[in-house]
């Protein structure tokens, strides 16, 4: 997980850092590119947290606790998502859609952190016999 952590933190680097320029890659409305690139910087910092998230909810898939493994899942595009994307575009607009689904990953990252503890504390007691 922690190599992961830091590729998807390389990965993500440019887009927080040149966000204007690599929108304008793909867009030439002046309006159009000042949404983006903010969107652009938001998704960057909330894709970092993915490199928790998904490995997390892969493992609990693999070792077959699908309830688990659901939850998690759902977390990210429904039970985070939603409620933030309602709330934040309700009382900051434009800006709330632009940070919804960074700061659901971001969230779901976190939540995910007591999942993969007690997965090694259990494996780690398992293994002492």
């Amino acid at each position: 997980m922690g190599i992961g952590f830091i590729l998807i933190s390389l990965l993500a680097l440019p887009g927080f850092l040149f966000p204007e320029s690599i929108v304008r890659l793909f867009q030439t409305n002046e309006r159009v590119i000042e949404i983006g690139t903010l969107a652009l910087k938001f998704s960057s910092i909330g894709t970092v947290f993915l490199s928790l998230s998904v490995p997390v909810n892969m493992l609990y898939q693999s070792i077959r606790r699908p309830s688990i493994s659901s939850f998690l899942s759902m977390l990210r595009s429904g039970l985070m998502f939603i409620p933030v994307l309602i709330i934040s575009t309700r009382f900051l607009g434009l800006l709330g859609i632009q940070f919804s689904q960074p700061l659901a990953d971001v969230m779901t990252g976190l939540i995910s952190i007591p999942f993969i503890i007690s997965f090694l504390r259990k494996s780690d007691k398992d293994m002492i016999i």
